[in-house]
């Protein structure tokens, strides 16, 4: 299996995300696609919308964890941080999902708040914000050249 990237692909992407997860398409959405290049498979999608000068909203679908172990968290923390020169990222996750925030807390994303019973009785929709000094997957560009 080889890992590619490509920016997300409304028309060939999108029904993909949305049976994994129940989004609308966002003008002004973006985000990065992992597939695999040999049978064009989708691994993972970082979705991205309501776009600020400072931040942006988004979310992870991962249906692969190869795609995590190539590069698949690297590439969206280049493209949020160094291409679209954002500082910050905010996603949300229902509390019910440990793995989910157990792997944000692994990329540095830190809890801002719990909005109680969002989901459903007793499942709360979790507030999360990534500073991109905080993110553990960003290599800055200095850095990149110093390599």
């Amino acid at each position: 299996m080889i890992v590619r990237f490509r920016q997300l692909d409304y028309v060939n992407d999108w029904e993909w995300v949305t049976d994994r997860l129940p989004l609308k398409q966002c003008e002004g959405g973006t985000g990065i696609t992992a597939y695999d290049d040999v049978d064009g498979r989708i691994l993972a999608v970082m979705v991205n919308y309501n776009w600020t000068p400072n931040a942006v909203e988004g979310h992870f679908i991962i249906d692969s964890m190869i795609a995590l172990r190539r590069g698949f968290l690297e590439e969206c923390a280049s493209y949020l941080f160094t291409q679209a020169g954002r500082k910050k990222a905010f996603g949300q996750v229902p509390s019910d999902n440990e793995q989910a925030l157990k792997l944000n807390k692994k990329i540095g994303f830190k809890e801002l708040i719990r909005l109680k019973d969002v989901y459903g009785d007793g499942i709360d929709n979790v507030i999360l914000e990534l500073k991109r000094e905080d993110c553990k997957f960003w290599n800055p560009p200095a850095l990149q050249e110093a390599m």
